[in-house]
């Protein structure tokens, strides 16, 4: 695909060892067995393999989907592509394809084998031990043991549950994936005989028609029907009516129905499993004589009785396969923490004792998130628990193979370190000898076309600072503008600290999310056509009154873009599609309606004007509770009381106003009709309710602190105000700490100046910098030069600039080195990344490409960000699971700078696409400059060096993808016992490190060489993208997060992009369609 010559300095794979007569057959029979080519289509098929295994989590539950891919051949079904269809390009929603099509791939046994065998064959036929080639061997003798880790998990590995409830103690576990039917048969003196008959051969005797026989059995039976995954309902449901005939003759099936359903995921947050159900048919022992056919199923909890012969009553249950152990845990006390006002989980633990006469264990043990305990080959990890919050759930792991992949994971990190890190310092010091100083020129030709215009050297060398005044100037002016609130000042207002989404944070924030999402803009615009702040509409919408919503009511703010959605309401489509609540009420019935009905429907079949009706629907109730107090929680604690709501409290206390009201009514004797009252009845009543309303003042003081703030916004006087807020801060200081207030504040001021927001303008001024920078190369070197450092300087002070906003974040989450927490952040951090990438490729190789990928990279992922944010809070709380900084801070982060880092690969790969297919042949031109005042002319062209460039980029990717995909590995096993678990996100990243190492390997064995490998580095950019965003979208997994149609529509053209016009862009044959290149001589720079 490239005819440039290998570089000397390239590391990898060395060639073959030159075939000599007379040599050993063993190694003529190893040499195509140890072929990189043969390892490069192995990858590739790796690849599909993980793919499509994740798509048929679509349709399939994980563990038939891990089974099936770990054999020898998958036969892959068809349909999960075409739900994947559905979901990125549109395809119809009905679209189906028949069971039969499928597509066979080599399975996990034949692709690890074969993998296994290329590696021990290669370092036998090609690899010679020295020094230099250290690392390699030690990284491929990871990998051998990582196969063997792998091997040994998954054919011993058993997971199984422990169901514990406080007081009671538990002295077996049940596998989650088994089940056993179990024959209870009664025994001597008190005892039962319990036969077990395994699930697996129910489903063999089901699939070939043939009784279940044994002489420890009180009878032989038959499976009339299995099901994977199952609901029981009455018989009178309607889902039992379209199962058809019900089989069952005898016991609960004469009243219940098993109802097939689909096989659950496995890997989502909801902690679901496969309930089977099974009709078995028994017969006397030895005969055909039919007992009855019963309904069986794990849903059952007792036994149902079976009577085998006139004495004797069998119990028999399909229950899950138990593991009996020889020690018990009792548990004392089960904790569910929440963040504040949420029920979502911050953490839950367990407070066990652990009781094991054989070995005189007797001693209290805590499980939680991310903490297990390991006892006697077994780990217990806490995984959920029951909903009345008395039973832990425990995920009970024996895995005779569990430190493997940390010994052998450890092992090919520091190999890759090894290797990769002592080939890129030698290309860091041979570059760096190479061009420091030196900038590529088009054509010397050229040069004599245009000459110089701009011979004043001075303003040359100010050119930098200049462009670095203008930007700083740009942030300053930006950051300082405000929007005004209108007659009342509300700055100090907007920095209180309330509760809202489990976090403290200043009431600002609130106003401006939720206003983002009600109308994907922070900003409104009032009834006289001014721009006002969100902070002004939450005050008109919160000082509202049950009877009388106010002016906020006219607001249009909300953005309705769907035309059906449109039609419902009878509105008509203006510019902005924004419109009011007093719009929207007249026909708020209708919508309610059509909300109610999308509800009942299961969210993946919803169209699109369900899916916007339903958005609709909770933007207006966002609205609602702001208005009618429900949101946020305004009044800190005090006096024994946590964060509350205005509305919880109005609500409280004004049932206990309406019950004095109401005894004073009986004790006066006063009628029900406020009609007949007298005079006096109305006086005493209104003292009576004058009193209550002081006594609800001073039970709750900060309530009624807040109803006067809200009481002095409505009269629109900024004296009475500031009083009644400077009354409400004086009256709930107490519950707020000074951290909490400090952070309130340093908030506010990251929203008012929106510094993030502002880094885009910078990007897009490097960009324009850079694009100068190669244009002016034509006629003036030394302003290119000058633009080039002026690029470099704003970069580095966006970079700064990007890098506080981070910062910043961990500050307010009170997360330290904790860069991505949410896809929001993640855009962020990605961007950050790819900058500081970038200008130390300027650094090394002074020539803007550097700069330009950086800054386009960080212009295109705040893009991403500003979008993401519509969704809600920025800093959202973590789920407990998630919540631990030691593995945010090192597996999130790392498998993200993985993300940067191969992005930041694929746009090298465009730039070098993009100048392959200029006429005048840029990638051959030679870069000339000097060195400490000496001058020379180095060999390397442009082509060359950005091919080195990408090089190392690919190679630091691949690094930290898979040592962020490492650790993410090893958090996922010590948070539930699975070091891959096949959740599609982590598939996802195990796509992105497969790919980057096919890449290495494709360059290291021949098959592409630069303009290859900047091709291939393209479809690192669509694989990126997939596991970034796209595995989110497929809705199952533990990070089925984040769906948006926005999303799946941005990867949608991303893929597209790429598909159809860079990458055949860089598969153009260029040379050939523009003749014969342009010769370029070699030219002096001046320094």
């Amino acid at each position: 695909m490239s005819t440039t010559a290998d570089h000397p300095t390239d590391t990898g794979a060395p060639r073959p060892r030159p075939a000599r007569s007379g040599q050993n057959p063993l190694f003529v029979i190893l040499k195509p067995i140890a072929s990189l080519q043969l390892t490069v289509v192995l990858f590739a098929l790796a690849m599909l393999l993980v793919f499509f295994g994740t798509l048929s989590q679509k349709t399939l539950g994980i563990w038939t989907v891990v089974d099936r891919s770990w054999s020898w051949i998958v036969m892959v079904d068809v349909q999960p592509m075409i739900e994947f269809g559905k979901i990125f390009f549109e395809f119809p929603a009905d679209a189906k394809v028949a069971d039969w099509v499928q597509i066979p791939l080599p399975g996990g046994k034949l692709l690890g084998g074969l993998m296994f065998i290329n590696l021990l064959a290669a370092h036998t036929v090609r690899f010679k031990l020295t020094w230099k080639r250290a690392g390699i061997f030690i990284l491929h003798a990871g990998f051998l043991l990582l196969f063997v880790g792998e091997y040994i998990t998954r054919e011993f590995q058993v997971e199984q549950q422990m169901h514990v409830t406080e007081g009671a103690s538990m002295n077996y576990a049940f596998d989650t994936r088994n089940f056993e039917l179990a024959v209870v048969t009664p025994g001597e003196a008190e005892t039962e005989h319990v036969t077990v008959v395994p699930a697996s051969l129910l489903r063999q005797a089901f699939a070939r028609k043939t009784h279940v026989t044994h002489n420890d059995l009180p009878f032989d039976l038959e499976v009339v029907s299995y099901l994977v995954n199952s609901e029981v309902v009455e018989s009178t449901d309607k889902r039992a009516q379209q199962a058809g005939p019900n089989p069952a003759t005898a016991g609960i099936g004469l009243t219940s129905v098993a109802v097939e359903e689909k096989e659950v995921t496995g890997v989502d947050t909801s902690n679901k499993m496969d309930i089977p159900s099974a009709y078995v048919r028994f017969y006397k022992k030895g005969t055909d004589q039919q007992i009855g056919t019963y309904l069986l199923s794990a849903h059952f909890l007792k036994t149902q009785k079976l009577a085998t012969d006139a004495n004797t009553a069998v119990g028999v249950q399909l229950r899950f396969t138990r593991h009996y152990k020889p020690f018990s845990l009792h548990l004392i006390k089960f904790r569910f923490d929440r963040y504040i006002g949420t029920s979502t989980a911050k953490n839950y633990s367990s407070e066990l004792r652990l009781i094991d006469p054989e070995r005189g264990q007797d001693r209290e043990v805590t499980i939680s998130m991310n903490s297990p305990l390991r006892y006697r080959g077994e780990t217990f990890f806490q995984s959920s628990f029951t909903p009345d919050e008395k039973t832990t759930i425990l995920q009970v792991v024996r895995n005779p193979g569990w430190r493997i992949p940390y010994i052998s994971c450890a092992m090919i990190a520091a190999g890759m370190i090894i290797h990769f890190g002592l080939g890129l310092i030698r290309f860091v010091l041979q570059t760096f000898r190479s061009i420091k100083g030196g900038v590529a020129r088009v054509s010397e030709t050229a040069g004599e076309v245009f000459r110089p215009i701009i011979q004043t050297s001075v303003v040359i060398k100010a050119l930098p600072w200049v462009s670095l005044g203008m930007a700083v100037l740009y942030l300053v002016g930006s950051a300082a503008q405000t929007t005004p609130t209108g007659a009342i000042n509300l700055g100090e207002a907007a920095r209180l600290p309330v509760v809202d989404g489990g976090r403290v944070k200043p009431l600002d924030t609130v106003a401006r999310v939720d206003m983002r999402i009600i109308s994907s803009r922070e900003e409104f615009v009032d009834t006289y056509g001014k721009t006002r702040p969100a902070i002004k509409w939450f005050f008109d919408s919160a000082s509202g009154t049950p009877r009388d919503p106010g002016v906020a009511a006219k607001y249009e703010i909300f953005r309705i873009e769907n035309d059906q959605v449109l039609d419902l309401l009878k509105l008509t489509p203006r510019e902005g599609l924004r419109y009011s609540m007093s719009q929207i009420k007249d026909r708020s019935e209708d919508l309610q309606n059509a909300a109610t009905k999308a509800a009942a429907r299961p969210d993946k079949d919803r169209d699109l004007f369900e899916t916007k009706v339903l958005e609709l629907r909770r933007h207006i109730e966002t609205y609602l509770k702001i208005w009618q107090g429900y949101e946020p929680m305004v009044l800190p604690p005090q006096d024994g009381r946590e964060w509350r709501t205005a509305a919880a409290v109005r609500e409280t206390e004004g049932e206990r106003v309406f019950a004095e009201l109401r005894a004073k009514m009986r004790d006066l004797n006063v009628p029900q009709n406020p009609d007949e009252w007298t005079e006096d009845q109305k006086r005493v009543l209104a003292e009576a309710l004058e009193e209550a309303k002081a006594a609800v003042a001073k039970a709750d003081p900060a309530a009624a602190a807040w109803q006067r703030v809200l009481g002095a916004y409505r009269t629109g006087d900024q004296s009475k105000f500031d009083a009644a807020l400077a009354e409400f801060k004086a009256e709930t200081r107490s519950g707020i700490s000074d951290v909490d207030r400090a952070r309130a504040r340093f908030e506010v001021f990251l929203n008012e100046t929106g510094l993030f927001y502002h880094c885009t303008a910078l990007y897009i001024l490097a960009i324009i910098l850079c694009l100068a920078s190669w244009v002016t190369l034509a006629f003036n070197i030394s302003l290119a030069n000058g633009f080039r450092r002026s690029a470099f300087l704003v970069l580095l002070f966006t970079l700064l600039v990007h890098a506080f906003t981070l910062f910043s974040r961990m500050y307010l989450m009170d997360r330290p080195l904790v860069f991505v927490t949410n896809l929001y952040s993640s855009a962020v951090f990605i961007g950050c990344a790819a900058v500081a990438v970038g200008l130390i490729v300027e650094v090394l190789v002074p020539i803007s490409v550097g700069c330009y990928v950086a800054a386009v990279i960080g212009m295109a992922t705040s893009i991403i960000a500003h979008n993401l944010a519509e969704s809600g809070d920025t800093l959202e709380m973590m789920q407990a699971v998630l919540d631990t900084n030691f593995w945010l801070a090192t597996h999130v982060t790392t498998v993200t700078f993985g993300y940067s880092a191969t992005y930041f690969a694929g746009m090298i790969g465009l730039v070098y696409v993009i100048l392959a297919a200029f006429p005048n042949n840029v990638l051959s031109t030679h870069l000339a400059g000097t060195t400490q005042g000496r001058s020379y002319a180095p060999s390397m062209t442009v082509g060359r060096v950005i091919g080195q460039i990408l090089y190392g980029v690919i190679c630091l990717a691949t690094m930290l993808s898979f040592i962020g995909t490492v650790l993410g590995g090893i958090w996922a096993d010590q948070s539930w016992g699975r070091f891959w678990g096949w959740d599609p996100k982590e598939n996802g990243a195990v796509l992105i490190v497969i790919w980057n190492a096919l890449i290495l390997h494709a360059r290291w064995c021949g098959l592409v060489k630069d303009r290859g490998v900047a091709v291939l580095a393209l479809v690192g950019n669509m694989i990126t993208t997939w596991s970034w965003f796209g595995t989110n979208q497929l809705g199952v997994g533990l990070h089925a997060y984040g769906f948006s149609n926005k999303l799946a529509l941005g990867c949608t053209i991303t893929w597209a992009l790429h598909l159809f016009l860079f990458i055949p862009l860089g598969l153009m044959p260029w040379k050939w369609i523009w003749g014969q290149s342009i010769p370029v001589a070699k030219v002096r720079e001046t320094v």
